[in-house]
């Protein structure tokens, strides 16, 4: 930005000329040439909006079961163990049934 308003000044103030303003700040014409025309710099322009080619074809389908997510009121997680944590003090219980072999 300070270079671009540098440039502008100097070269539209007769103080630089085109040709020296290209040789001084290593610019190329054309881009001296925007200088001259535009006030600022000008922001980053695409020229198309971009594509999505592995998702595009499922987006809908993601739309869908992102929208059916907020509408659900149960959640689809089950639990793996039926007890929780109790289910990890069993063994402590009943040693002979998760595999220990009895002393004889």
């Amino acid at each position: 930005m300070e270079q671009w308003t540098e440039v502008r000044r100097r070269v539209l103030t007769g103080e630089l000329s085109k040709h020296a303003a290209c040789r001084e700040y290593d610019i190329s014409w054309h881009t001296l040439a925007k200088m001259l025309t535009s006030n600022e710099p000008p922001g980053y322009r695409q020229r198309k909006p971009r594509g999505k080619p592995i998702l595009g074809p499922f987006l809908p389908i993601l739309h869908e079961i992102l929208e059916a997510d907020k509408k659900a009121r149960i959640s689809n997680v089950t639990p793996r163990r039926p007890r929780g944590y109790e289910t990890l003090l069993l063994p402590a219980e009943n040693p002979r049934k998760h595999g220990e072999q009895h002393q004889i």
